[in-house]
């Protein structure tokens, strides 16, 4: 029993000389774990940023038309740029690639196209190729259809509209009229729209808006409450008339069917009336004869999302700047704004060139 004690004494000494050695192993140990926790955490937190980034971050691309076009400006004949397609998420890259000399483009364009503060993008966009030898051929495309958010699948349809647009005036112009071409380019989206909705159980819909510049003359046709200006001379003109029930009960009080105030108390004042999806097509907007354009006019085109949230005075005031500049202070003014219910929003700016300007 004493030779155990003895032992039991030897063990406690040892352990007592010790002592400092372990804690600090311990210590040490403990130190490396809150140092790998710390570190884990950081890099979840840094991933949480990023893509909070990338799901705010406005896209913002300014077109040209080079001849050796880089992947995110197409080549002459290369069909256009675009914000629609499959894999688009809602915003589109910003790049700073050198802009093609006047010379080289009938056009300068610029584009914002942002989710806004909703779960999907539903607005589509696209322009043709910009450069002289172009136009001449075919002319110019621009178009925006914004899908419709109260029905179901509303960016299947935009996108199928400019699908649509990108394939057909990539076909020879012939002695066509450009009133007729978007006559035709329309009804080949319709078209398309009711065989592709014909199996699906819900509604779905897009409104849609074109413009087309051929011989210095700017044709449109519109669907729906998407809008094209003209700006000139520093003034901003809306150019086409909404397809909402707002105009049918204005009609309904200009043939004393319903006092006048009751266009503005009503629920359904801003449902549509008009859109990719319908059906057969009740109403559309059109010019025949198009609008003789001068050097430097722009021409805007937008969904709702811009208008419903910046006053035309604003936009005036925008428009006065050069493409680009007008279409990052477009997305600057309406991120500053902050609405809780913020639309898709989508503003296609043209500025026209003259020739020899």
């Amino acid at each position: 029993m004493e030779n155990v004690y003895q032992n039991f004494q030897k063990l406690v000494a040892l352990a007592q000389e010790n002592l400092p050695i372990t804690i600090s192993v311990i210590a040490l140990v403990l130190l490396l774990i809150v140092l790998l926790l710390f570190l884990l955490m950081e890099r979840r937190s840094n991933k949480k940023a990023k893509a909070k980034a990338r799901a705010g971050k406005p896209a913002r691309m300014q077109a040209t038309a080079l001849s050796d076009a880089t992947e995110a400006i197409p080549a002459a004949g290369a069909g256009g740029t675009s914000g629609a397609g499959p894999a688009d998420t809602g915003t589109f890259p910003a790049t700073d690639k050198p802009t093609a000399t006047r010379s080289q483009t009938a056009c300068q364009a610029s584009v914002v196209h942002n989710i806004g503060a909703r779960r999907d993008q539903q607005d589509s966009w696209w322009i043709s190729d910009l450069g002289v030898n172009t136009q001449k051929e075919r002319g110019i495309l621009a178009v925006v259809a914004d899908g419709m958010g109260g029905l179901a699948n509303g960016k299947l349809v935009s996108q199928l509209a400019i699908e649509t647009c990108r394939e057909l005036f990539a076909q020879p112009a012939g002695e066509c009229r450009p009133d007729i071409r978007l006559l035709e380019l329309t009804r080949n989206i319709n078209d398309r729209v009711n065989r592709r909705l014909a199996s699906e159980k819900e509604r779905s819909g897009s409104t849609l808006v074109e413009a087309l510049i051929a011989d210095g003359r700017l044709y449109f046709l519109t669907l729906g409450d998407s809008r094209i200006y003209l700006f000139r001379a520093g003034k901003l003109i809306c150019l086409n008339r909404p397809h909402v029930y707002s105009e049918e009960l204005a009609l309904k009080a200009v043939n004393n069917r319903i006092p006048p105030t009751a266009i503005y108390s009503d629920r359904q004042s801003n449902a549509l009336t008009s859109f990719l999806g319908l059906g057969n097509l009740p109403y559309l907007d059109r010019n025949a004869e198009g609008i003789s354009l001068a050097g430097g006019d722009k021409i805007l085109l937008s969904s709702d999302g811009v208008f419903g949230t910046l006053p035309e005075s604003t936009l005036e005031q925008l428009l006065a700047l050069p493409p680009k500049q007008a279409a990052d202070e477009i997305d600057h003014r309406i991120q500053s704004i902050g609405k809780a219910t913020q639309d898709n929003y989508t503003a296609v700016i043209l500025e026209y060139y003259s020739p020899g300007q």
